[in-house]
């Protein structure tokens, strides 16, 4: 009995409970997405954002994905390299100054999302 006595006693401590709540609150935060409204506009994380909106709302399926980080972002047009190509639809999911974990969760996710991608 003594034992349980002090697990209650541990359980109902702040030093216990205040940060198990505040860890529940922040993965609440992250998971609904509430915090999109407050990011700067350029900033890495809502160029990632913008990149998953695009790869989830695109009308195309492509067939080539391209992944990279500042020439593709910066210095491919897709619009025309799309317009002038017949057999090949092209999408982007470069990101500026990305690393390597950032391009592979982007193409997991662009997998996942889209069907067709070579």
């Amino acid at each position: 009995m003594n034992r349980f006595k002090e697990l209650f006693r541990f359980f109902t401590n702040p030093v216990f409970y205040i940060p198990l709540f505040l860890i529940i609150g922040i993965e609440i935060l992250l998971r609904t997405g509430i915090y999109e409204n407050i990011l700067k506009p350029q900033s890495y994380l809502a160029n990632v954002l913008r990149i998953k909106k695009i790869i989830k709302e695109s009308r195309i399926t492509p067939q080539i994905l391209i992944m990279g980080t500042s020439i593709p972002y910066q210095g491919l047009l897709l619009n025309k390299l799309n317009q002038y190509s017949d057999y090949f639809k092209f999408q982007s999911v470069a990101t500026q100054a990305a690393f390597l974990e950032t391009q592979y969760a982007l193409l997991k996710y662009a997998l996942e999302n889209q069907k067709g991608i070579l």
